[in-house]
């Protein structure tokens, strides 16, 4: 909900209209999805914004639009990898994104094809106008095999084994009575927290830049963090200095 781009995600969007959910039912009901009523695809569509987690790269080494749209008042950081190190990645989607003009019709036929749900599809495209981005997007990778079965809650944990697990907890004196509720709540917000280890790929993270606008304190203080982590800083971007090459 925090994008700038109205159309991205377009059809979890679109179920949050009366009009957007009867025409992904009509589309549904005439081509079937995996023999589910159109009800109960569109139930594991919207649940896939909970069980699904992204991250947004770009493939330009850096550029001013990006320094000036992703920045925090010159204290943010542009860290770059590879792609053969994302590869590496357990559980990951590497999903390149595409920009053009998106319609329902057209965003159904990717995300619903050859019978399956291509769930990374649902997050591929944006508008045109953010093209200069030139976007790749990290998706962590959820297993879909089961909901042939169609039981809507199959990527969730049961409330009831939770709250048998969380139970014993109180008996064994580890959380008390009063916060049970609380300590439920907690658990599934971090249930669905994708965790990714880069501890086995030898310098996943190549460089550490900071904007052309950093201040001289903010470099050195990522400079000292760079040092102590043994990660390679390349200092303040360039690009606001004339050179004459």
């Amino acid at each position: 909900d925090t994008w700038h781009d109205p159309y991205e995600g377009f059809i979890l969007k679109a179920l949050r209209s009366i009009e957007g959910q009867n025409r992904i039912a009509k589309w549904l009901d005439r081509r079937g999805y995996l023999n589910l009523p159109s009800g109960d695809a569109m139930s594991i569509l919207e649940y896939l914004h909970k069980t699904v987690h992204m991250q947004s790269w770009t493939k330009k080494e850096q550029s001013q639009a990006m320094w000036k749209l992703y920045h925090h008042i010159g204290e943010t950081v542009r860290i770059s990898t590879s792609v053969d190190k994302i590869k590496k990645l357990e559980g990951i989607l590497i999903v390149p994104i595409k920009y053009k003009k998106l319609t329902l019709d057209n965003e159904l036929s990717h995300v619903f094809k050859r019978n399956k749900l291509e769930y990374g599809e649902i997050f591929a495209r944006k508008s045109k106008e953010y093209s200069h981005e030139e976007e790749i997007r990290l998706m962590s990778s959820i297993d879909l095999t089961l909901i042939k079965k169609a039981p809507l809650d199959i990527l969730s944990f049961p409330h009831e084994t939770i709250k048998e697990a969380f139970q014993s907890l109180v008996e064994m004196g580890a959380i008390s009575n009063e916060s049970l509720e609380d300590s439920m709540s907690d658990f599934r917000k971090k249930a669905c927290i994708k965790r990714i280890s880069i501890a086995g790929i030898d310098n996943f993270i190549e460089s550490v830049m900071v904007p052309p606008d950093a201040s001289n304190e903010f470099t050195e203080k990522v400079r000292l963090y760079c040092e102590a982590n043994g990660l390679p800083f390349e200092g303040k971007s360039k690009l606001y200095q004339f050179e004459l090459g």
